[in-house]
């Protein structure tokens, strides 16, 4: 009796564990996808500098 009862406190320790892994998952994507749109859009201020430089001559 106690043995299968030890198990599924593991299990549903486990699917818990799961669904935090997910939560985590999730937010990362998130936060990824915001990263990744900036990225495209956005120039650094050394690529800004130089390209400015590069005009005055």
């Amino acid at each position: 009796w106690l043995k299968p009862m030890k198990n599924d406190k593991k299990k549903e320790k486990s699917k818990l564990d799961d669904d935090e892994l997910e939560k985590i998952f999730e937010s990362t994507w998130k936060n990824w996808e915001s990263r990744r749109k900036c990225e495209q859009t956005h120039t650094p201020e050394y690529i800004k500098r130089k390209n400015k430089k590069n005009h005055i001559k």
